[in-house]
C-alpha cells in the first residue's frame, strides 16, 4: 500500500492521500477507510459506526458514534467528520475484495477492526 490512506465511497469512487487533502474529501457516502499501520500493513475502518473522524494528532482515521463526533468537534485542532452509509451485502463484499486487490492481504488484525464479511 503506497498512500497513507484511501477512502472508499458508496458510488464506487476511491480517493487516496496521494490525490487529496483529507479536508477536501466528499463528506457523505463513505463505506471503508484504510490507512497504513506498521503492525498489520493497513487498518480497515468499515461502516460499523456511522461516522469517521480524522485527527492526525490521534493516529489519523477512526470510526466513532455521535458522542465521539461531539468530542472530536470540541477537542480536535482541525476537526473533520465523514458520514458512512449502508449498502447491501453483495456490493459490500465486492468492495472488500477491491480493497484487498488495491492494498494486498493484511498481515494481521488490530483489536478494534471488524473482520471482513464472509
Amino acid at each position: 500500500m503506497k498512500p497513507d490512506w484511501i477512502v472508499y465511497y458508496d458510488n464506487d469512487r476511491a480517493i487516496s492521500s496521494d490525490e487529496s487533502d483529507p479536508w477536501d474529501l466528499p463528506r457523505t457516502g463513505v463505506e471503508i477507510i484504510i490507512q497504513k499501520n506498521p503492525d498489520v500493513g493497513y487498518e480497515m475502518h468499515r461502516t460499523v459506526g456511522d461516522y469517521f473522524v480524522y485527527d492526525p494528532e490521534r493516529a489519523g482515521w477512526r470510526i466513532t458514534d455521535m458522542f465521539g463526533v461531539a468530542d472530536h468537534l470540541m477537542t480536535a485542532t482541525y476537526p473533520l467528520v465523514l458520514f458512512g452509509r449502508n449498502m447491501d451485502n453483495h456490493r459490500f463484499k465486492a468492495l472488500q475484495a477491491r480493497v484487498e486487490k488495491d492494498c494486498g492481504p493484511k498481515s494481521g488484525w488490530l483489536w478494534h477492526e471488524k473482520r471482513p464479511m464472509e
